[in-house]
């Protein structure tokens, strides 16, 4: 559900302020994957014992888990961008491709690699950290929210270029 809110929210900052500037649509990921460092940063260190007091949950609500949740709806800014630039930069016959190996390469990235790292990184700071290596094998996570900025604001630069040329069906002229 949070993810889902921040692709909304992504799409539509990056739709009303494209009007201003081609590059905002690439802006707007980057400043979602910046936003997360620090959040993602504190759902694995936040203290386990703090707690918010809900009395519909027994121990009350993990703020860590606020922090997670926040971080959920940052880190999707880029996904309406993305999608959306891969469609207006394609060519119209290989649109549909092009989206699909976006889609493909994010999930695989996203959804199969990270786990696999974490969980190795884990399994190789157990020895020095005990059960708290879980906690810094999950901030390796901020280091490719890092990346991941750098490569959308990268993007950025080449944008009004990239744009330039193209005709209404969005072929290269």
């Amino acid at each position: 559900m949070p993810s889902a809110l921040g692709i909304y929210l992504g799409g539509r900052f990056a739709d009303k302020l494209w009007q201003r500037d081609k590059r905002w649509v690439m802006w707007v990921p980057t400043i979602g994957q910046l936003a997360c460092i620090p959040l993602l940063s504190l759902f694995p260190l936040w203290p386990e014992d703090h707690r918010l007091p809900f009395s519909a949950i027994s121990g009350g609500f993990p703020v860590a888990l606020l922090w997670s949740v926040l971080a959920s709806i940052f880190g999707s800014w880029y996904a309406a961008p993305m999608l959306s630039m891969t469609q207006g930069l394609s060519p119209v016959a290989m649109r549909a491709r092009a989206a699909a190996l976006a889609s493909a390469l994010s999930g695989i990235v996203g959804s199969g690699l990270g786990p696999l790292v974490v969980g190795d990184l884990n399994v190789r700071l157990e020895p020095t950290y005990g059960v708290h290596a879980i906690r810094y094998s999950l901030l390796a996570v901020v280091l490719t929210t890092l990346i991941s900025a750098a490569c959308w604001f990268g993007a950025s630069r080449t944008l009004r270029n990239d744009f330039e040329g193209r005709d209404d069906r969005g072929d290269a002229s």
